[in-house]
């Protein structure tokens, strides 16, 4: 379609045929250095996208909250949820989700690893972790290399729970 004239306002138009271009680009920069592509869908929030993402060869998809890991997990069968799951209905969504699919969630603390783990306990469900760590921002994250060292033994002794390595955000890095 080139004539927009007849589409109401506001619309979304998305060109595909460019959406599929910037995803192989992203892709062959994955490989050519030796990086793996899992995607954040909060830029886009589609599982439309997501799937031309993961067709091109990410190895699964970042979510930002459980309601996105929900529409995703329709897609995707490997999921980070990348902000730690706060209060009863987001540990709940969260605990269906990760019966569902590979699920690794962020931690930064003990008290969201506790929670994590007794919503897990009931459906015998279970989750990876990744320890968040400050990368200098003073955003989110465990401060400091003994405090995360001390929540990665903490959460590998939690039932439902398995510790997978550490993870951080580098935003101060744009």
């Amino acid at each position: 379609m080139t004539d927009f004239s007849a589409v109401a306002t506001p619309a979304l138009v998305i060109d595909l045929a460019q959406v599929d271009r910037n995803c192989a680009r992203v892709a062959a920069y994955a490989a050519d250095h030796g990086l793996t592509w899992r995607p954040h869908v909060k830029t886009h929030k589609s599982a439309q996208v997501a799937a031309r993402q993961l067709a091109a060869g990410a190895v699964g998809l970042s979510c930002a909250t459980p309601r996105e890991a929900e529409v995703m997990a329709t897609v995707c069968s490997d999921l980070l949820l990348a902000y730690p799951p706060v209060g009863t209905e987001r540990l709940r969504r969260t605990v269906a989700v990760a019966a569902q699919v590979r699920l690794t969630v962020m931690l930064d603390s003990l008290e969201s690893a506790t929670a994590l783990s007794e919503a897990l306990a009931a459906p015998g469900a279970s989750a990876r972790v990744l320890i968040e760590v400050d990368a200098g921002m003073r955003r989110t994250g465990v401060v400091g290399v003994e405090p995360a060292v001390e929540l990665a033994r903490a959460v590998a002794a939690f039932p439902g729970l398995t510790f997978a390595g550490f993870g951080f955000y580098p935003g101060q890095l744009r």
